[in-house]
């Protein structure tokens, strides 16, 4: 057997290594037009028809060698340790930032590196006037050029049969050499000669287009901006009812079915209540995932997500924050560890730990889960629009919830931010994304979800199932009332109870410690006692589920009184509670492990649970004093 050839791709954020990983492999990944996207290393083999005992790795963004954040540098020492193996090297480089991003090619070569410079875009520059000499620039940089569009299958076989041909030889490599900021200017006087020499046709393409203009406008901007994000939020409650309805159906139907089969007993109850249903309670929420997902990796991919970052560059400098911080506070609405990851990009210490501080406010995809359920109980059903726009404003408050955590800790120790921080950003060319590298990266999000909610959610409902059934009394209705959720519960009652809540929200809402998206299937566990305990003789009117958790939270009242637990203040409430609190010990587990500090992940979590507690008895009292029951 062949030895395995082992490929490196290396370049900007912005240049295409992740599109062209994509087609090279049998792996996709993220592919996203801003600095943090690609946090990690990425290794795949590559696909079988293309080319055979062949791995390719795709590295986080570099522009140059000197490495001046904590992603960059753990990137450059682990290209360049001993241990870590490479046959050749692909710079990746954006056709339309050549000047920008020849200077990493000149490094792989002083380093002693095997390169080939891969240049993407072409077809961007040629749209736009502008034509490159391969051959010119092949001999200027002394090295092989082959030039491709990535979003063109046919062209990457260029690239393939370079592979194929490459004669694999053994090198000495060496650790990069740090630039001085002399050094950095000398060589990009040199590149910009060689740029002129091989770009020739209309350099005016360089100035703003008119589109980016209106997007980039202090006022036209933000309008823009803040339309897409409200289209986005509206888009996700309103248009995902109907698959949403068909999982609940599918998975009443299955809850039915597994009681039916495995009989009247225990363990029945426990596989069709506590397993079935919990799988339900994550899966019923995917098609919001779904569309979230997608919104964001379609502003990735058309490039807008670089003009919003330099948009709102101004005011988040008023807060201790950049442009930088932009793309991991909007990565936290997809989930907040990931995001935290990304903040290794910023290089200034203090903007880092604010950024980091205040992601866990912003409305990560495990919430989605309990804004659809309170939503849905105080917007009419005929009248989706008003629960979409109900959910625009739980984003937006997140964000200002956020910006404000921003500015308040920018003021203090550690946080506190010396001298500037300047922010620097590639514009890619807008374009049309490739459907096939959203819909992967969507796919990929969306499963990193279930497999990160789903065995939580059903550890946690087999034990809740075990927690409100034992032991067991009389009959259903005094299990219900002395089971160990109901002991647990009554010791916290008086906490929750100036929040709206009895003892069983209490119980939901502690379970939703480990998890955000528990919270929901804790209720239908715990409210779905007394006289709505499932049964497989009952009627389908009598039982509870995701899809009967509305009607039951519509009746259920406080023990021994004929007050609802439910109403407009005590969703409002929780609406709060859960946009301010920080109730996943993973992002504790992982903030920590980003500041390198415990007492600043034990101050997120207590202040921000703290003052989320705070304000949701706050609301609850004021709205009732108030007539809003």
């Amino acid at each position: 057997m062949s030895q395995t050839k082992k490929i490196i791709l290396v370049g900007s954020q912005n240049a295409g290594k992740s599109t062209l990983f994509n087609q090279l492999t049998t792996t996709f990944v993220t592919t996203a037009n801003y600095s943090g996207a690609t946090v990690s290393f990425k290794t795949a083999a590559a696909r079988e028809s293309l080319l055979k005992n062949t791995d390719i790795t795709d590295t986080p963004g570099l522009v140059s060698l000197s490495g001046n954040t904590p992603e960059q540098e753990v990137t450059v020492k682990r290209l360049f340790d001993q241990d870590f193996k490479a046959d050749l090297f692909i710079a990746v480089i954006d056709a339309t930032q050549l000047a920008r991003q020849l200077l990493i090619v000149k490094q792989l070569q002083e380093a002693g590196l095997p390169v080939v410079v891969c240049i993407s875009m072409l077809d961007i520059l040629e749209k736009s006037g502008q034509k490159l000499d391969i051959e010119e620039i092949q001999k200027g940089i002394n090295c092989p050029c082959i030039a491709i569009n990535n979003h063109d299958t046919k062209s990457v076989f260029k690239i393939v049969e370079f592979i194929e041909k490459f004669e694999v030889k053994p090198y000495d490599k060496k650790l990069p050499k740090k630039y001085t900021q002399d050094k950095i200017e000398m060589t990009f006087r040199e590149i910009d000669t060689l740029v002129e020499k091989v770009v020739s046709g209309d350099k005016k393409s360089k100035e703003l287009s008119s589109l980016d203009k209106l997007l980039l406008h202090p006022i036209f901007g933000f309008v823009i901006f803040f339309l897409i994000m409200g289209s986005i939020f509206v888009s996700i409650f309103s248009l995902a009812g109907y698959p949403m309805d068909w999982i609940d159906e599918l998975f009443s139907y299955l809850t039915d079915k597994t009681a039916e089969a495995l009989g009247d007993n225990w363990f029945s109850s426990l596989m069709s209540d506590g397993v079935v249903a919990a799988i339900g309670s994550v899966v019923i929420f995917l098609p919001q995932i779904i569309i979230l997902f997608f919104a964001i990796g379609y502003l990735e991919g058309s490039g807008y997500l670089s003009r919003a970052a330099m948009l709102i560059d101004r005011p988040l400098s008023a807060l201790g924050l950049s442009g930088r911080s932009f793309v991991p506070l909007l990565s936290g609405f997809a989930c907040a560890i990931p995001a935290m990851m990304a903040t290794r990009t910023i290089r200034n210490k203090a903007e880092r730990l604010v950024t980091i501080f205040a992601i866990p406010l912003m409305s990560c995809s495990a919430r989605l889960p309990v804004y659809v359920i309170l939503v849905a109980f105080i917007t009419p059903k005929d009248e989706p629009w008003k629960g979409g726009l109900a959910m625009t404003a739980l984003y937006f408050a997140s964000i200002f919830f956020g910006i404000a955590a921003a500015a308040i800790a920018s003021r203090f120790g550690a946080f506190k931010r010396s001298g500037n921080s300047h922010f620097q950003l590639e514009l890619p060319s807008l374009k049309l994304p490739l459907f096939k590298v959203i819909y992967r990266s969507t796919y990929e999000r969306s499963i990193y979800y279930l497999k990160k909610a789903g065995p939580t959610i059903i550890i946690i409902g087999m034990a809740l199932w075990f927690l409100t059934n034992y032991p067991k009394g009389a009959n259903d209705s005094e299990t219900a009332s002395t089971s160990y959720a109901a002991q647990v519960g009554r010791l916290i009652e008086p906490v929750v109870e100036p929040m709206g809540l009895d003892w069983r929200g209490g119980v939901a809402i502690i379970a939703s410690f480990a998890a955000r998206e528990v919270f929901v299937e804790s209720m239908i566990l715990t409210y779905k006692s007394e006289d709505m305990t499932i049964d497989t003789d009952t009627d389908d009117e009598d039982k509870i589920s995701s899809q009967k958790l509305l009607e039951r939270m519509r009746t259920v009242t406080f023990e021994g009184t004929d007050q609802k637990i439910f109403t407009a203040s005590t969703c409002v409430g929780l609406m709060f509670f859960f946009s301010v609190a920080l109730q996943c010990f993973p992002t504790v587990v992982v903030a920590k492990n980003e500041t390198g500090s415990t007492k600043i992940a034990m101050i997120q979590l207590f202040t921000f649970t703290g003052v989320a507690y705070l304000g949701a008895v706050i609301i609850v009292q004021i709205m009732r004093a108030a007539g809003f029951a």
